[in-house]
């Protein structure tokens, strides 16, 4: 099991003991937590980064689909709400953060193109092979 490593770590730990002690599965949330600990090394963070624009920053920076960024804010919400009724902070910074729509095709001009006319080309990911689109009008005569 990897530990872990942040200026965080000691919190990070009491909170998986706590949700334990409550009967809680922790495994999906400790990977979730551990994806937040690595981000606060690369970014040294410590206790005054932790405002709003952080947070929307690294969502931003996180490679992974929206529903796994949504996985990994939502385990960290909780996290601050652990945080909070220890009275490590004031308030949640990730309290008015919404989470990122899911199943919803967002395009950009490395992930779309129109080609041959009118067919559009959509790449949901690098790895994935394109889906493609005809999106020329059509006579329903």
């Amino acid at each position: 099991m990897k530990n872990f490593e942040s200026f965080l770590a000691p919190q990070l730990n009491d909170f998986i003991v706590y949700r334990e002690s409550l009967g809680y599965n922790t495994g999906a949330s400790r990977a979730s937590l551990l994806v937040f600990d690595r981000y606060l090394r690369q970014t040294n963070a410590d206790w005054d980064s932790f405002l709003p624009f952080y947070f929307l920053e690294m969502r931003a920076n996180l490679e992974m689909e929206p529903s796994g960024v949504n996985h990994v804010f939502s385990s960290v919400r909780v996290f601050f709400n652990f945080l909070l009724r220890r009275e490590y902070v004031v308030d949640n910074p990730l309290q008015d953060i919404p989470p990122l729509k899911e199943n919803t095709i967002r395009l950009s001009k490395r992930s779309a193109s129109i080609r041959n006319e009118g067919l559009l080309e959509i790449r949901t990911s690098p790895s994935l092979h394109p889906i493609a689109f005809d999106t020329r009008l059509r006579s329903t005569l």
